[in-house]
């Protein structure tokens, strides 16, 4: 018994789609490249929290003047 539908041998379904970055390399290697495009994404998150933060402020601000010059 191999499994599959017994038209042929079973395919390991984990080797199909393996990406050109990973073949060939070993686990630490992939860790080590896994926390690397994590350290990327941080950096862009954190990146992206400040524009949002500052975005967040303007908004403040013009709320403010627009009930200071409304209350006029």
């Amino acid at each position: 018994m191999t499994g599959g539908n017994g038209s042929g041998p079973a395919v390991n379904p984990w080797l199909i789609n393996e990406p050109e970055e990973t073949r060939g390399l070993g686990f630490g290697e992939i860790k080590h490249q896994q926390q690397q495009i994590i350290e990327v994404q941080d950096a862009g998150l954190d990146a992206l929290a400040a524009v949002i933060s500052r975005q967040k402020q303007m908004g403040q601000d013009i709320g403010n003047e627009l009930e200071e010059q409304n209350g006029k």
